[in-house]
């Protein structure tokens, strides 16, 4: 059998057959590759398995066993797919299926996003094309993310598989005639104040979706490896006014989708469907409301132009669309609560715009 040693990580090739007439051999293989690798990373690499036996998959359980986690294992084609899908085995490894090659030649470029492009392929395709800088894990993540969401009831994009764009990853998506509140609002600004007040509505309902910790990971613990990544960037008295003002927000168990904006919000059917889920979480709300007033409020403050380079609309919109969003949402009606509130978004924008000015200068420019 075929191993390598790569990036901290031991690579298992598995090739040909697999099954009762040398599947004593294979475990005995895998368990001296693992015995030599210590408590290093394993990922089992199926591009070259023809077959796998209910004898060879056996032996998968035991490594499994071995490890307490369930392994990795890349590359796998349809035909063994679909023996692991048959036999549970999806559900106890990680598999993933070998990645399409496709091309972008003639494809029309719909919108960006804050990691990548989208284009579409066909009347009922289109893709998600990361950055040359984005790694493969990363992807990965945001599909599982898009996923979970959309079991949960969140209305988002369906994703389907993983494939490769010549040197980046991408997702494909399900294609709709869904358009951007962005563009919509552009189009016709007579409606702003009616489409805030229906995605209030939304949000509100969205927001008590209560979500797995197992999948969604608490959204104040991204707040904390940022301030922990910022050390020595910002002084003790900035991150402590950040860390204190994260830890007093109150606790929830329920979805946030962490990085709203007007261009991943899609209208279909005058239906809302949300787009760009990698950031999704569990926790507060105010996570949520702090990104849009971020967006339409804070930023348009500081840089007139901003709204019309990223969502084509005027600082006018933005303020219309925020305050009838926040109107609808806010449904205590209390001036008081929402001048408190206000206040909170505000104080949380400048100290995480200090965070993230850190760490882009400590990443060279790129968050």
């Amino acid at each position: 059998m075929k191993t390598e040693f790569r990036d901290g990580t031991l690579f298992l090739y598995l090739e040909g057959r697999i099954d009762s007439s040398n599947a004593s051999n294979f475990e005995q293989d895998v368990f001296f590759e693992l015995s030599a690798a210590g408590g290093l990373e394993i990922i089992f690499d199926a591009e070259n398995l023809e077959y796998i036996s209910s004898a060879g998959l056996r032996v998968l359980m035991k490594v499994r066993r071995k490890q307490g986690k369930p392994p990795r294992i890349d590359n796998v084609s349809d035909e063994i797919f679909d023996i692991f899908e048959t036999t549970g085995f999806t559900e106890l490894f990680q598999v993933r299926r070998k990645m399409r090659h496709i091309s972008l030649k003639g494809c029309q470029r719909i919108s960006s996003s804050l990691n990548g492009e989208y284009f579409s392929l066909t009347d009922d395709e289109m893709v998600k094309v990361y950055g040359k800088d984005v790694p493969l894990s990363v992807v990965y993540r945001e599909r599982e993310l898009a996923r979970a969401s959309m079991i949960a009831g969140v209305p988002t994009l369906i994703p389907y598989d993983v494939v490769m764009c010549g040197d980046r990853y991408g997702i494909i998506y399900e294609k709709t005639g869904a358009d951007a509140i962005s563009h919509i609002l552009a189009q016709r600004p007579e409606e702003t104040e009616q489409i805030a007040a229906d995605f209030a509505a939304t949000m509100q309902e969205l927001h008590e979706i209560r979500v797995s910790q197992d999948i969604f990971p608490d959204i104040k613990t991204r707040y904390v490896e940022w301030i922990n990544e910022a050390r020595g960037l910002l002084s003790d008295q900035e991150l402590n006014e950040i860390a204190n003002l994260i830890r007093n927000l109150p606790d929830r168990e329920t979805w946030v989708n962490g990085n709203l904006d007007l261009n991943s919000i899609l209208l279909l059917d005058g239906e809302p469907l949300l787009v760009d889920v990698a950031g999704s979480a569990n926790g507060h709300p105010i996570f949520d409301m702090q990104c849009l007033f971020a967006e339409l409020m804070a930023t348009p403050k500081q840089d007139p132009g901003y709204p019309g380079r990223t969502y084509g609309i005027t600082p006018q919109i933005c303020s219309r669309f925020w305050l009838s969003y926040f109107e609808h949402y806010v449904t205590d009606g209390s001036k008081e609560v929402a001048v408190s509130m206000h206040k909170l978004m505000a104080k949380s924008y400048v100290l995480k715009q200090k965070l993230i000015a850190a760490l882009e200068k400590k990443n060279g420019g790129a968050s």
